[in-house]
Formats: structure tokens, sequence, C-alpha cells
């Protein structure tokens, strides 16, 4: 029922697994489902349910690069299941720790999904004497693009990524109210509608850091979603 339940609310499922928990009365057995939001980031239906939905944030100083293998240089994951507030304090604890970040050039990615947004970012490291950069994750740009359009090619997918990536405002809803205008089933239209709010709530984060630095490292790449890592 929860799955289903997911499913409605435009979840997809990515695959189950049969789980075991043992308990003073016994075994007990469970399908534990891990499923994409509309945002396309994973998630644990049942954990949420429990209230144990757990926070991850990845902080590392750049690359390492071996021949054609890229590694994160000096990575430090921290994991949590406590109230969000607490998981960026241990966050801004663990970094403050182990970094000095008073001259340091903040890069931060995330899919702007509730509890990371950008003004959690701008807060934990407010060390840095630099504007803290935030980034729309691009993987979760790509993903709305295809839950929104298909996986199909299409001109109009190719239109309205392009006009995301050139940054114009003008382009992108002239092809987005194109889009909505030629559709009528409703679902649709509610994609549609909540792939734009998406886009355009987080505009000012479609970016390169790249591009906004004076002086960008050697080697600087751009940064991967929390999947990849």
């Amino acid at each position: 029922m929860m799955k289903k339940n997911r499913c409605d609310e435009d979840w997809k499922n990515v695959h189950t697994n049969i789980k075991t928990v043992n308990f003073s009365f016994g075994p007990v057995t469970y399908r534990h489902t891990t499923m994409r939001d509309g945002r396309g980031a994973l998630r644990h239906p049942l954990n949420k349910w429990l209230g144990i939905e757990v926070s991850q944030a990845i902080v590392y100083e750049g690359w390492n690069q071996n021949g054609k293998r890229v590694s994160l240089k000096a990575p430090m994951v921290v994991m949590s299941t406590e109230a969000i507030d607490d998981f960026w304090n241990e966050v801004q604890t663990m970094t403050a720790m182990t970094h000095s970040l008073e001259q340091t050039q903040v890069v931060a990615n995330s899919d702007g999904g509730v509890g990371y947004g950008e003004e959690r970012f701008k807060a934990t490291f407010s060390q840095s004497e630099k504007e803290v950069l935030c980034q729309i994750d691009k993987y979760h740009v790509s993903q709305a693009i295809i839950r929104t359009f298909g996986a199909k090619k299409s001109d109009m997918k190719t239109h309205i990524k392009k006009a995301i990536e050139a940054h114009n405002h003008d382009q992108f809803t002239l092809w987005m109210d194109t889009y909505e205008s030629t559709e009528d089933d409703p679902k649709k239209l509610k994609r549609l509608s909540d792939f734009k709010t998406y886009i355009l709530n987080h505009w000012h984060r479609h970016f390169d850091w790249r591009d906004k630095v004076a002086h960008v490292p050697d080697g600087a790449r751009t940064l991967g979603a929390m999947e990849s890592n």
C-alpha cells in the first residue's frame, strides 16, 4: 500500500529487497523498497514513514586523477537520521574541525529538495569570506526533463534543455508555454507545471561554478550527484 501511494505521487520504483529484522519475539521479514521521487532523488518510503530518513552530505577538497581514473580528494561523509537542523549542525562542526574555511572557495551542489536549500549551505559554510556558490544538480535536472517529456529524443526537449543551459529565461518560458498549449491530459499538465516550478524556483542556481570564479584550479571538474558518489 505504501509503495502504491508513492507511485500515485509520481515516485518510481527502483528495486525491492527482502530483509529480515530479528526481534525478541522472533524474526520479521519485509520488503525494503527503494524509489525515486519527483526530483530524481532516491528514497526509502518505509524509512520515511518510520521517521528514520537518512540525511547525507559529502565534503571534499577537489579531485585526484590517475590516468583516466578520477577520485575525490579527502572525502568526508556525514550521514544522520537526526532532525535536519541537527544534521546541518553536524556538517558545520565536522567541517570546521577539519578545514580552515576563511579563504576557501566553497561550492555546493544539491537537488534543491526540502532541507537542502541554498540557505542551508550558506549558513553552514558562513566561515568562508568568499561567496558560497550553490549549484542545482544537473543530474536531477536531466532526470526531471526525462520524467516530464519522456526518454525519447524530441525537438521540444532539445529546445528546453538548451534554454536552461544558456540561462535564457524567456526562451525557457516560451517553449514551456508552447508545449503546455498542446496538452490536455491533466496528469501531463501537472507534470509540466511541477517541472516548470522546479526549474524556475532554482533558476539562479543553474550555472557551472567554474564560470563564477576568477582562478579555476587545474583539473577542476563539474560536481556530481550524491547518487554517483
